[in-house]
């Protein structure tokens, strides 16, 4: 019996029923180990909706320990997306391959695309499932992105969930008149599981450049800014969390020669965490002691001083079948004087009013009355026009609106890849 059957709607959207067990299903039956998954990910993907749904298996960061190594890619149709997912057996399943296919329409909204490359993923894993006898693992249903109801830890991890990474960049760029030269550094260590997050990284960003005026004048902007940080969160019930951070960092921008911060925060969310993809309401305290060592002495009359700050937020996320909203509010101050302060707010919605029109709007405003960081030194006009400093501001916004409208055909199967634009 096959383990599914795919049919595919006028819609373009996947179909799949789902049985227990499939020819050659020859695997061990005694306590098998969880089925292991790479995905090599090319063009649109959202891991963390595939981590959260699919629990049913493990997902590995290295090839090489995969039974299933999926290679998603994306090809354009003339009114929507082809999201194609190539299934490579490895392992004790090598040259069982497979493909499957979700074509998503221009007029779909994110969460219509996500959902079904998830149904699709899910259908596509089921066979190797069936193959390595795990097929009682996992329940597929109709339900939109619904996948396994088994959540297990990873076994035999020499790393102990540890992921580390290094990174390191140079560029160089120039003409007649001025150049820019960027050393570019990052190094990072992660850890996650169900009851901890553990992140460590460290960044530094070094840019040399050089504008040759129209008198004859070479102007030098040279900044430095690095960062280096720890963050650990623990779980502290369904839908409690706390956490604490540790800081270092220098800014030319900010006008910190070094600055060090610590901060412990409190989170409490309205709806369970594990529905984080989907909505997301919380409310989050936090208080922090900050060391700063100022580049040039301040309007304050400082040239080091230690301050103590703490921050309240409201964030409220929610992706739906008509779109995508999101809403956020801050206020923070300096305890020493409750009168240095910031208020902030943040609003974003991408909605699908009528098939084929869509409107995004995103806006942002702050309200800013605590920048003790800024220097007493007049700024230079060049230094003003490259930004090289902050200036004093009371407010600062962003705003940005768009429409669009698409209309026609509703067949986008045909994939035409001949004279691919470059």
């Amino acid at each position: 019996m096959s383990v599914f059957r795919r049919l595919q709607s006028d819609a373009g959207t996947w179909v799949w029923l789902a049985a227990a067990a499939m020819p050659g299903a020859t695997a061990a039956q005694d306590a098998p180990e969880r089925l292991r998954v790479f995905l090599d990910c090319q063009g649109d993907c959202d891991t963390r909706e595939f981590r959260t749904v699919i629990t049913y298996v493990d997902w590995v960061l290295e090839p090489n320990a995969a039974d299933v190594h999926v290679i998603k890619t994306d090809q354009d149709t003339g009114a929507g997306t082809r999201h194609i997912f190539d299934f490579v057996g490895r392992l004790g399943l090598q040259g069982i391959d497979d493909r499957l296919v979700f074509t998503s329409s221009g007029t779909d909204t994110r969460d219509e695309v996500v959902r079904g490359m998830t149904r699709v993923l899910s259908a596509g894993l089921v066979r190797y499932m069936a193959h390595r006898g795990l097929a009682g693992d996992v329940e597929i249903r109709g339900g939109a992105g619904e996948g396994g109801t088994r959540t297990l830890s990873s076994q035999n991890d020499p790393w102990n969930h540890w992921v580390f990474e290094l990174g390191f960049n140079v560029s160089a760029e120039g003409e007649e008149l001025q150049n820019d030269n960027e050393i570019g550094v990052a190094i990072s260590a992660n850890r996650t599981t169900p009851e901890w997050r553990i992140e460590f990284e460290v960044e530094g960003d070094f840019e040399r450049s050089t504008v040759t005026l129209s008198d004859g004048r070479k102007f030098h902007d040279n900044t430095d800014d690095w960062e280096a940080g720890g963050l650990i969160v623990r779980s502290i019930g369904g839908q409690w969390s706390s956490g604490g951070e540790i800081s270092a960092s220098t800014s030319t921008e900010f006008n910190r020669r070094f600055a060090a911060r610590s901060a412990a925060a409190l989170e409490y969310s309205i709806f369970p965490y594990e529905e984080a993809n989907r909505r997301r309401l919380i409310f989050q305290y936090q208080v922090g002691v900050s060391r700063f060592r100022y580049a040039e002495r301040t309007i304050f009359d400082k040239v080091q001083e230690t301050v103590t700050d703490h921050a309240l937020t409201l964030a409220f996320e929610t992706r739906q079948p008509w779109g995508d909203m999101s809403l956020s509010g801050q206020f923070s101050n300096y305890l020493h004087d409750f009168g240095k302060n910031r208020t902030s707010a943040f609003a974003g919605v991408d909605v699908r009013l009528f098939r084929g029109f869509e409107l995004e709007i995103d806006a942002s405003y702050e309200r800013v009355r605590d920048q003790i960081y800024l220097s007493a030194e007049e700024l230079s006009d060049e230094e003003i026009l490259v930004q090289r400093r902050q200036l004093p501001t009371s407010y600062e916004y962003e705003l940005s609106f768009g429409i669009s409208y698409q209309f026609g055909s509703v067949f986008n199967n045909i994939v035409n890849n001949r004279i691919v634009g470059t």
